[in-house]
């Protein structure tokens, strides 16, 4: 029997130095992320704090996760949780760093914080999808339980090449859907009222 090798593995083969010397530079692109996440939040809550963004929201930046998170929140969403208080929910942008894809893995929408309150999670969620301004936007067809209401967010051209401009789009969706949304997800929220099973 002759050995046959697919092209595809021709391919590695012969380059294989060179794609595992580039595999280990995907390790930083977390570290990257991070960075550049981090770089925003003084530049939203500039928006946040201006005649642009209704409703006074204060921003909340969550780093160092594989999956990194920019929001704005009102305090009114707030629930005790064990020892302190969490959001229930926010408005805003994560980067998924689990995916493959880097640019086709950034949305903006409503996150529920499902892992602490898993029972108003999924009362709120289903409120939320029933808002028809929720419905007017361009949702994305996958939705989850900690997002259901998302949309992808990818840069019109290669986020390293301008990310300048990829941080401007990323500000201004995460402050036209809070604008849109925000009314709707403070009655969502009030309507669950102080639930006991928040209180852990």
């Amino acid at each position: 029997m002759t050995m046959e090798f697919s092209a595809q593995e021709k391919f590695y083969l012969e380059h294989e130095e060179q794609i595992l010397e580039w595999r280990k530079l995907e390790k930083g692109v977390p570290a990257l992320i991070y960075r550049f996440l981090e770089s925003l939040e003084d530049r939203l809550k500039d928006k946040a704090s201006s005649p642009e963004c209704e409703g006074s929201p204060e921003v909340r930046l969550v780093s160092k996760t594989p999956w990194p998170k920019l929001f704005l929140e009102s305090r009114n969403w707030h629930r005790p949780y064990e020892e302190s208080v969490h959001p229930l929910c926010c408005i805003g942008f994560e980067w998924n760093l689990t995916e493959p894809v880097l640019e086709k893995r950034a949305y903006v929408g409503v996150w529920i914080n499902k892992g602490k309150f898993p029972d108003e999670a999924e009362k709120l969620s289903t409120a939320l999808r029933q808002s028809k301004k929720a419905q007017n936007m361009v949702i994305a067809k996958t939705t989850t339980s900690s997002w259901p209401i998302r949309k992808f967010e990818e840069p019109e051209t290669p986020f390293w090449k301008e990310p300048e401009d990829y941080a401007e789009q990323i500000l201004d969706s995460i402050t036209t859907v809070w604008n849109e949304l925000w009314e709707d997800v403070e009655a969502a929220v009030g309507s669950l009222g102080d639930s006991p099973t928040s209180k852990r």
